[in-house]
């Protein structure tokens, strides 16, 4: 039960910091349009 846990715990912060990374790239990925517009 508690592996089960952890895993599922370790997966779900893997995700956010995937989204968090995804995130920072598109508000990157803005901030050079807007420089080069």
């Amino acid at each position: 039960m508690r592996r089960i846990q952890q895993k599922r715990y370790m997966s779900l912060t893997a995700l956010d910091q995937t989204k968090t990374m995804m995130n920072a790239n598109v508000i990157d990925a803005g901030d050079t349009t807007q420089e080069v517009a």
